[in-house]
């Protein structure tokens, strides 16, 4: 359900189940299930356990499932703190016996996948390194086992900003080099204040927002408009900020790219 409601509200979230090292024949009580969403604010996934109303930090970091198993492995895990909210009131205290019950289940982190419109189950192995065919002693397949991180702590709401020339100004620079019919090194230098390029720049962008809708662009601070959903900007002397961020539909922004081009 908190899953669900995170992606109403426009907010990337994923259910994440965590299994103990001896998830294939341990017998009952192998695996819980809980949730992590994206934040744009510390650029990362967070752990969030509706069922305890828990989440974890470390030296006010907050930590997803890996964090929490890397701070077990390099004997940190005592520093985790477990943050446990009130349903009734609200209050936060610290949860110790938590810490005591998620250190179970470091064995294996599964997310569920489609692709190519085949489900399958994607578990990055944390404390062991066997794949398994059985959860609980129950057949479990369609799975997919990886032992690298990354495949499953990968970045979102991003953006990649291509820079490129209008074709105005590349067409005028070759036109005045050639105007100016050059033909000696010194000559090049000479003239060369009259065809170098200007800065007149189309956008292009690249994003991995999911349910994305829009592009916020603003230059040193004054919002870009589309012209035929082109952006193009014009830079002044001294140092210029850049700022794309991408928007869904849901109206919730994504991390700002900002890059500074210094002109003169």
């Amino acid at each position: 359900m908190l899953n669900d409601i995170l992606l109403s509200f426009g907010y990337v979230a994923r259910t994440v189940g965590v299994k103990n090292v001896d998830a294939a024949y341990g017998g009952a009580g192998m695996g819980h299930v809980a949730t992590e969403v994206w934040s744009n604010k510390f650029n990362k996934w967070i752990f969030l356990d509706p069922q305890f109303n828990i989440y974890a930090k470390y030296h006010d970091e907050l930590l997803n499932i890996y964090n929490i198993y890397e701070l077990k492995r390099s004997g940190e895990f005592d520093k985790i703190q477990f943050v446990h909210i009130d349903r009734k009131t609200s209050a936060i205290s610290y949860d110790k016996k938590y810490g005591e019950f998620i250190t179970q289940y470091l064995g294996y982190l599964d997310i569920s996948q489609v692709v190519d419109n085949v489900d399958y189950s994607f578990i990055l192995k944390m404390e062991v390194r066997n794949d398994f065919l059985t959860f609980q002693a129950f057949p479990n397949g369609k799975i997919i086992f990886s032992d690298n991180k990354n495949d499953f702590y990968y970045d979102v709401n991003h953006v990649m900003v291509i820079i490129d020339y209008t074709e105005e100004e590349y067409n005028r620079s070759q036109d005045k080099y050639n105007e100016l019919n050059i033909e000696t090194v010194e000559d090049f230098a000479k003239y060369m204040t009259l065809f170098a390029a200007k800065p007149e720049f189309e956008l292009g962008f690249v994003n991995n927002m999911p349910w994305f809708d829009k592009y916020s662009v603003s230059l040193n601070g004054e919002i870009v408009k589309p012209t035929n959903k082109r952006y193009f900007v014009s830079l002044r002397d001294g140092v210029n900020e850049l700022k794309v961020i991408p928007v869904n539909i849901a109206g919730v922004k994504g991390v700002a790219t900002i890059i500074r081009i210094k002109y003169e």
